[in-house]
């Protein structure tokens, strides 16, 4: 979900609710580099950047991209798992359950900061 904060020259930025599709290139401003790193945080980065009930900022996006993808590149993260290890089932049910509640606090932190 994207909320409009200004137009300019025909550019539009947008505060995010969320990350789920990663990122391509951002720029922090360094207040916000200084905020960030006042945290303990052990996730890559662009999850780190998109966790805004952790950090408190909200993540914003310029559209049209001035970025430009000319190849559709894969994440290489997560190939290194072992898909045939069958998980325990108490973890799967805590990634579940983590992950609501992820979802639910970005909404939530969205909401309140964006007077949606």
């Amino acid at each position: 979900k994207l909320k409009a904060v200004e137009t300019i020259n025909g550019y539009t930025i947008s505060a995010m609710e969320n990350n789920f599709g990663g990122t391509q290139a951002y720029a922090i401003a360094p207040k916000a580099a200084h905020r960030l790193l006042k945290h303990r945080w052990s996730m890559p980065v662009d999850n780190y950047i998109g966790a805004t009930h952790i950090h408190g900022m909200l993540s914003h996006i310029l559209s049209p991209s001035i970025m430009i993808d000319g190849e559709n590149f894969e994440t290489t993260i997560q190939h290194s798992i072992n898909k045939s290890y069958n998980w325990a089932i108490h973890r799967k049910l805590t990634r579940e359950i983590y992950s609501i509640y992820r979802k639910l606090a970005k909404k939530s932190f969205f909401a309140r900061n964006t007077n949606t």
